[in-house]
């Protein structure tokens, strides 16, 4: 019997490295694009002010700002277009690999299984690239916008031209990782379903933000729990905080801070479960907030701990009854 030639030992993909846009250079455009703003200002009503030459400058710098702006636009799309064939022919290799005769040696499955998810995670990290690089971008053309109103030619071009690079999720991508999903539910002779939770919780890279934000989430419900249940005991042991001292002390004033406060509290909560809602429901909010994803995940989960520990440890007061006694 002839000896099975074995997969090649190196990942068929290595990381994507995350390259992320310079901003310096942006912002150090944008702040002396303000500066001459606030000369031609100054000096409208001086004899000295010379509107030609002021304008000459900023014409400059305004044409250096979209220019960069442009071509890093091209540099990202370049590099999508560049990795995304890379990627696409790497995903025919592996399938080619497992519909051939030659995995029946354990150590060949698990050479393969390594391929396919270091694929996979490879894949995320690209949409994670070019998301991150196109939020800096969006974030720059805001400000722009914020600081020369007047100025919209240049800006409107550029919004047209992230309209077309819209990194969400790519149908190209969602394809490669559908694929990548059969071929290990072939390998590992599974359904596509457990294949790619397999994938999903273990080799995406925002799988372990999405364990922490959880954990952070359980650790705030009994942080609550708990502050609840220690000032409970302490009401009963030793008669502290005596909700009959409280009504003696509520005025107006603080009835209203004390409902002010309840409903901060409870928008704050109805906010972290939004955010929650769409992390779960797998809904892209990076550019709804306009926030970056592993800040927003790790966050939405804290405001939760905050909101539920405050809620708690109100609760406690029999404040609702306290607020009826005030109004009566």
């Amino acid at each position: 019997m002839s000896q099975i030639e074995e997969p090649a030992a190196q990942p068929i993909v290595t990381e994507w490295a995350a390259q992320y846009v310079d901003t310096s250079q942006f912002e150090y455009l944008i702040t002396k694009l303000s500066e001459l703003a606030d000369i031609e200002k100054k000096n409208q009503k001086s004899s000295n002010y010379n509107s030609i030459l002021l304008g000459q400058m900023y014409n400059e710098l305004e044409n250096k700002f979209w220019m960069k702006m442009e071509k890093d636009l091209e540099k990202i799309d370049s590099f999508y277009q560049s990795e995304l064939k890379t990627g696409t022919k790497r995903v025919q290799e592996i399938k080619a690999i497992i519909n051939s005769n030659k995995l029946n040696q354990q150590q060949n499955l698990a050479i393969v299984e390594e391929n396919v998810t270091e694929t996979y995670r490879g894949l995320d990290l690209l949409i994670n690239y070019c998301q991150q690089n196109a939020l800096q971008i969006r974030k720059l053309v805001r400000h722009w916008d914020a600081n020369n109103p007047h100025t919209q030619l240049g800006s409107q071009v550029i919004k047209n031209k992230l309209a077309q690079h819209a990194f969400s999720e790519p149908d190209e991508i969602e394809g490669l990782k559908e694929k990548l999903e059969a071929a290990l539910a072939l390998l590992l002779d599974v359904n596509i379903k457990e294949a790619k939770n397999k994938l999903t919780k273990v080799y995406s890279p925002t799988s372990n933000i999405k364990k922490k934000a959880k954990m952070q989430a359980s650790c705030g419900i009994a942080i609550g729990i708990t502050a609840v249940l220690f000032l409970a005991y302490c009401q009963v042991m030793f008669e502290w905080p005596r909700t009959e001292d409280i009504k003696l002390t509520m005025t107006a004033s603080s009835t209203l801070l004390l409902r002010t406060q309840f409903t901060i509290s409870f928008l704050i909560i109805c906010y972290g479960l939004l955010v929650k809602l769409c992390e779960h429901t797998h809904i892209n909010y990076i550019y709804l907030f306009e926030i970056p994803q592993t800040d927003h995940v790790t966050g939405s989960a804290e405001i939760l701990v905050i909101g539920l520990t405050y809620c708690g440890v109100r609760a406690n007061f029999d404040f609702n009854k306290c607020l009826c006694n005030n109004c009566a």
